[in-house]
Formats: C-alpha cells, structure tokens, sequence
C-alpha cells in the first residue's frame, strides 16, 4: 500500500508510467493488459523450467516499456502468503473485498514492473 506514493512520485520525477501488476490482483487498477499477461505468463513458464527471468523491453508506438519480474519473499508474505498466516487478512478483505492477491510462498512469481518510456 505504501508503494503507490512512491511509484508516484517517481513517475512524476522521471517522465515515465511506473505500474506493478499481475495476475492476481488486490486492486482492479492493478489488473495486466493484454501484452503484460504474456510477460507475466512467460516469467511463470521460465519459472517452472529453473531458467533465469530476465528483464525484457518492447516497443509500442511511442513508447518503449520495461518489465521485470517480482519475485516474491519473505517480507511480500506478511500480505500475499496463506491466508491464515496473514495477521490482519479480515481488514484486507473488508477494503478488497474480491482480493486475489494471497497464497504466494517464496520464490513465486508476484508479478511485474512495467515502466513505460515515451520516445
């Protein structure tokens, strides 16, 4: 919840489009286009083989858009692990009541960062 400020405000300094999303979103906002469900779907696949996500960057129109995957770790699980280990999942499923966003354990593959650059 904090990240949004901070995603903000570095898109602002920097001229870009900062977004981090994923398959399985807490926020509707959050939710993948098209071309980023590839990327996240291809990251899952690379996964299940053991070979190494790489950034990747594809081009569109005006823009050049950067993604790299987020993977995630023990800190990620206090929120998004199982959700009887999460202290306060009731007040995550007040706020988000159609929260898909839980059961990861270490090592899986959270989502993505997608940031676009304008040419």
């Amino acid at each position: 919840m904090a990240a949004l400020p901070l995603t903000d405000s570095l898109s602002k300094a920097h001229n870009v489009t900062i977004k981090r999303t994923t398959d399985r979103w807490r926020q509707h906002k959050n939710k993948p286009t098209a071309y980023e469900l590839e990327v996240i779907n291809k990251y899952k696949k690379q996964l299940a083989l053991n070979e190494a996500l790489k950034p990747a960057i594809h081009t569109v129109e005006q823009q050049s858009i950067f993604y790299a995957p987020i993977i995630t770790q023990g800190l990620c699980l206090k929120c998004h692990g199982e959700k009887e280990a999460i202290l306060d999942y009731l007040s995550i499923q007040e706020k988000y009541p159609n929260d898909l966003a839980v059961g990861y354990k270490p090592g899986d593959l959270r989502g993505i960062w997608s940031i676009a650059f304008e040419k």
